[in-house]
């Protein structure tokens, strides 16, 4: 067996694709050989003429509507005639305190990043069942692994992906079907400034002693380079991986290995550079 991740004639599909991490995940699949489809709400059109050399199609759709994503398997399948692996990447963040949770974002919240992820997994896994192959990867989050104030609808969601990433793995397993999740912290995004410079505003400090003071609970003491996401998505969907089944790969340079739990640990020593720097978590589009 090759120590090479080749992906030649795979087809992928990423939800997300289009922005973020869902870009460069995109990105990696295509680099290493796959025919690429991508759903998002938008695409940057500058990103995207250069993106349509590729062996690719681009789709605008909601991944919430059952309609919409049969729709969609139906144009991969037209198109590339299999689908191979699938990235559940698309997901949203709302933050409230518990009692001031709006129901209607909590909802919205829950059908994308819950609901978006299982109807895509839904009409992927016959296909993937009749050619006893598959991959298919859940975009999760540290939040998915520890709480924080604020994110009951998040952590929520994450945590419940995790969750099905293993009911998933056990349920598809006898069918040749690998299901792994990956849980990312601070991502080096192009978010990244501007809440850097919140944090920077907030505590009258320069955003390199901002930068300097948000690195300094990652134990790594750097931010995670989307690459390193698009990479491990790579790897769990070669058959280098092949026995990874089930499993949530934590990419947080440490984070969640280093934080006490609670109130008084060092990222709420003030509340507003523990609620903005969550914002940082992947996914935030």
């Amino acid at each position: 067996m090759s120590y090479s991740i080749d992906l030649s004639g795979k087809v992928v599909l990423v939800t997300g694709g289009g922005r973020g991490i869902g870009r460069c995940i995109s990105e990696a699949f295509q680099t290493n050989g796959a025919n690429v489809a991508i759903i998002d709400l938008k695409f940057d059109k500058e990103w995207l003429r250069k993106f349509k050399g590729t062996k690719s199609i681009q789709v605008v759709g909601d991944i919430t509507k059952e309609d919409v994503v049969r729709e969609l398997l139906n144009t991969v399948i037209e198109t590339f005639g299999r689908v191979d692996i699938l990235v559940n990447n698309a997901g949203v963040i709302y933050k409230d305190l518990i009692e001031q949770v709006k129901v209607d974002k909590w909802e919205n919240l829950l059908r994308i990043n819950l609901t978006g992820s299982m109807l895509c997994t839904k009409f992927v896994v016959p296909y993937m069942k009749n050619q006893h192959w598959g991959r298919i990867i859940n975009i999760s989050s540290m939040l998915g692994l520890v709480g924080a104030e604020m994110y009951s609808a998040y952590c929520a969601s994450k945590g419940g992906l995790l969750l099905l990433t293993r009911v998933w793995a056990s349920e598809l397993a006898a069918f040749g079907i690998t299901v792994n999740a990956i849980c990312p912290g601070w991502v080096k995004t192009p978010l990244l400034g501007g809440l850097i410079k919140r944090v920077a505003d907030v505590h009258r400090l320069t955003i390199e002693d901002a930068i300097k003071k948000i690195l300094s609970i990652i134990p790594n003491r750097r931010f995670v380079d989307p690459k390193e996401v698009a990479f491990a998505a790579l790897y769990l969907s070669s058959n280098l991986a092949r026995s990874v089944n089930g499993s949530a790969l934590v990419i947080d340079g440490g984070l969640t290995s280093a934080i006490p739990g609670g109130i008084n640990n060092p990222l709420t020593e003030s509340h507003y550079v523990f609620h903005d720097l969550e914002e940082l978590v992947t996914l935030v589009k």
